[in-house]
């Protein structure tokens, strides 16, 4: 296994505050358990989020503090916590390890709006920052994710829609 890089654990307020986020709305004809499902299984996490080739998760429930090992294009790997679970309403998580050095931090944050009539509002957000010694690439990194978001989105919608 190569070197892993500890990356800095965050809480909810970076979401909002990170010096590089990405934000982006679906709404979604689904209920809010199917996209539970979703969230809770490593198949379909591969499915909509392309540069996932693997996941797996290395706690045995779905719940706040669960881990889980991604595997991504280029034989990157991420060491993820899931800082929040709440069913239903909220999923979020930060990268505790990489074996990609540069990154200060990196998390995910998935909240889940019903909005009745068995549609929902995801509102995603991608958030990150790079160490000091890498930050002259953030700008660009952040430039690939925000084309990659929208796409990865529209293929997680298709497949919520289409169970």
């Amino acid at each position: 296994m190569s070197k892993l890089y500890r990356l800095e654990p965050v809480e909810s307020a970076f979401i909002d505050n990170a010096p590089y986020r990405i934000k982006r709305s679906i709404e979604v004809r689904c209920s809010v358990s199917r996209m539970m499902e979703a969230l809770s299984d490593n198949d379909q996490w591969a499915q909509w989020a392309r540069p996932i080739k693997k996941a797996v998760w290395t706690s045995e429930r779905r719940e706040k503090n669960c881990t889980r090992d991604v595997l991504l294009i280029g034989g990157i790997l991420l060491q993820e916590v899931f800082y929040e679970w709440d069913n239903g309403v909220r999923i979020s998580f930060f990268v505790e390890k990489t074996n990609a050095p540069g990154l200060r931090y990196f998390a995910e944050d998935h909240r889940i709006l019903p909005l009745g009539d068995n549609k929902l509002r995801l509102d995603f957000t991608l958030a990150f920052d790079m160490t000091s010694r890498t930050r002259l690439l953030a700008p660009a990194i952040y430039l690939v994710l925000k084309g990659m978001v929208p796409s990865m989105l529209r293929n997680y919608k298709n497949l919520l829609e289409s169970a």
